[in-house]
């Protein structure tokens, strides 16, 4: 007797209860596909520094002719980045940019993956523990493990066919990430504060009359920085 295997998650939105399917990553998506076209003259490259944890750091403006050979795989929006090598860093990137002058052209340290499901729900999919773990068994290297598209295209994945909950998905885990780059920006913004004030209360002398804290930190507060008021009372 067989047995069918039904597929759910542990933990699911409300209104959905249809079964999840296993199947493989080629068989939803499209891994390295063709350039149609040329690489223009000059284009924002993405190399293996260029994203971290999902963000791109920074974008390189290069010219053709001075560009690494690795500079191959021309990429649009809603195509995923996926790294091959030292994957277990999970530098991984959607592309999510409207740029209408330049191309974006990433190192073939990527496996290009273009698919037909909420790309953001693969793209979360693909971040997870589980798929990290199954990457990391083909691949080959010590110094610098990768993995081959052949490889990575064949590890099987668990999703859900129905295109609403994997937006459903995809939406909630995205807001969750903009909430997390907030969080970011403030604590850089706190950090670059508090070195300002190390520097003009512990290194910076003058001759002139000097500033109260009071006062500074009020001038911050009116720059729309609200997490400062409560320092301003302290002084």
């Amino acid at each position: 007797m067989k047995f069918l295997l039904i597929y759910v998650p542990n933990l699911r939105f409300e209104k959905f209860n249809n079964n999840w399917s296993r199947t493989t990553i080629s068989k939803v998506c499209v891994c390295n596909p063709k350039n149609e076209d040329k690489l223009d003259d000059e284009f924002i490259y993405i190399d293996l520094e260029s994203v971290e944890k999902g963000v791109l750091k920074s974008k390189n403006i290069i010219h053709l002719k001075n560009a690494p050979s690795r500079a191959q795989r021309i990429y649009v929006k809603n195509d995923i980045l996926f790294q091959s090598v030292r994957p277990y860093q999970c530098n991984n990137y959607l592309l999510n940019e409207d740029d209408d002058f330049l191309q974006y052209v990433a190192s073939t340290g990527y496996i290009q993956l273009r698919t037909t499901l909420n790309p953001y729900f693969l793209f979360q999919l693909l971040n997870t523990d589980k798929i990290n773990n199954e990457v990391m068994l083909r691949c080959t290297g010590t110094s610098y493990p990768a993995i081959n598209s052949n490889d990575f295209s064949n590890i099987l994945i668990t999703i859900t066919n129905d295109r609403n909950e994997q937006n459903k998905i995809a939406k909630f885990f995205s807001l969750i990430e903009e909430r997390i780059q907030t969080q970011i920006k403030i604590i850089e913004l706190k950090q670059s504060l508090i070195k300002d004030i190390e520097n003009r209360i512990l290194w910076k002398t003058t001759n002139t009359q000097t500033k109260p804290i009071r006062e500074f930190l009020t001038e911050i507060n009116n720059k729309s920085i609200g997490y400062i008021s409560k320092m301003v009372n302290i002084f």
